[in-house]
């Protein structure tokens, strides 16, 4: 039941019949100087990551890919503001992004782009980092605060950095 049910969203989610939860700022394409970031999930394993769209491409153009593209989360800066790096920890097998240093037992995969650690008006949105606090490590990065209202399994652990939506 859950295979059809992730499957189920992934198609409505390639047609465009389902809107995430988050998505429903920004436009593709961004504009000059700056790189789409696209949330990831696993559906094997349950995990999420935010990616470019070159990766977000790659993550889903092969048959049998657990990665579902769950939608456009905003814009990052090319060359200016503060570096979002993604790290990875191959003892937990979890991906975890930040504007701040690596997490111990954590290998950088990279800087994502640049965003900010404070609004920027009307031009940008938070992105709310949510932990798993029951079955194992996972971060989820959301645009919307209430995305996870209520739920238990996991707990708020704040604003993680901002992206750019709008107002080019």
């Amino acid at each position: 039941m859950k295979k059809i049910i992730q499957l189920t969203v992934a198609l409505l989610l390639t047609l465009g019949l389902y809107s995430n939860s988050f998505g429903q700022y920004p436009q593709d394409p961004p504009p000059a100087g700056y790189s789409s970031i696209y949330r990831m999930y696993n559906s094997s394993s349950g995990k999420h990551l935010l990616a470019g769209r070159t990766e977000a491409d790659n993550l889903t153009s092969y048959g049998g890919t657990p990665w579902v593209n769950e939608g456009l989360m905003g814009f990052v800066n090319n060359t200016s503001g503060e570096p979002i790096y993604r790290f990875y920890s191959n003892s937990a097998g979890h991906y975890f992004s930040t504007n701040s240093t690596a997490p111990a037992g954590y290998v950088s995969e990279g800087l994502i782009g640049y965003g900010w650690s404070a609004p920027m008006t009307a031009l940008s949105t938070p992105v709310y980092r949510y932990v798993r606090i029951s079955g194992g490590t996972k971060h989820l990065y959301t645009t919307n605060y209430s995305e996870l209202a209520g739920n238990p399994s996991w707990r708020y652990e704040g604003i993680e950095f901002h992206l750019f939506i709008r107002g080019w």
